[in-house]
């Protein structure tokens, strides 16, 4: 932030300038470690085919878990996302004092948000209804990914300052 004033008589003149990069950083842990899911399957009765008889369940999905017979596991990759921004700002303003009971403030601001960009480019994803998707049969409404190269768009949904 850069600001500077200047009086002269009965005005009081300021300006300035704001340029800020805004970041955002989220360290998505969740599922790394493992999600294992137990059920009453593996600590019911085998030659049992539904796994209840006469309306019980039979099994317990706690002493699954205890013995470890799990039913099914998955694996989330680490993802840290970064996404950032950048903002100006700049601002002209003047105070007059034109009689010691009455002042007239007034000025000018200019401010540019500039829309938020992942860093490094192409984790960012967008759903298009005009690409057609291969895994339905070239169906219309596929999921297309920002960046450069093998199974990107070869473009940028936003663009910076």
């Amino acid at each position: 932030m850069l600001n500077t004033s200047y009086v002269t008589g009965n005005h009081s003149f300021k300006v300035g300038a704001d340029w800020r990069i805004d970041a955002y950083r989220d360290r998505n842990v969740r599922g790394t470690s493992g999600i294992w899911t137990f059920s009453n399957n593996e600590t019911a009765d085998p030659y049992v085919q539904s796994g209840s008889l006469g309306g019980a369940n039979l099994g317990n999905a706690y002493a699954s878990f205890l013995l470890g017979l799990g039913d099914s596991a998955a694996y989330r990759p680490r993802k840290i996302p970064n996404s950032r921004k950048t903002s100006w700002s700049l601002f002209a303003q003047d105070t007059w004092k034109i009689t010691r009971k009455l002042t007239f403030t007034y000025g000018v601001r200019w401010d540019r948000q500039g829309a938020a960009d992942e860093i490094p480019s192409g984790a960012w994803r967008s759903s298009l209804p005009t690409t057609p998707n291969p895994s339905v049969g070239g169906l219309m409404g596929a999921t297309i990914y920002e960046g450069s190269g093998a199974g990107r768009c070869n473009c940028s949904f936003t663009t910076s300052l």
